[in-house]
């Protein structure tokens, strides 16, 4: 049988079963499990972003350390920031 009529049988038999009522109410389900997965979401990422090695917390000695290794970069002729752009 032909993919096409196969999921056109399918969909004529759920539309039976799927009173508008039930439809309505898995709609509401799924678009509480999308704000639910979406909250997690954003409380991991509060988290993580709060936990020590983040940027925001990066040490004065860790900093000057990565501007000292831009300066040997540059000064080896390995980068440029003029041609950072191009």
């Amino acid at each position: 049988m032909d993919p096409e009529q196969t999921f056109i049988r399918v969909q004529e038999r759920f539309s039976q079963i799927l009173t508008p009522r039930v439809r309505a109410a898995l709609e509401y389900f799924s678009l509480f499990v999308a704000v639910t997965l979406f909250c997690i979401l954003v409380v991991m990422h509060a988290n993580y972003v709060q936990q020590p090695g983040c940027s925001s917390e990066f040490l004065r000695a860790e900093v000057l350390d990565a501007q000292i290794l831009l300066i040997k970069i540059t000064s080896a002729g390995l980068w440029s920031p003029e041609r950072d752009g191009s």
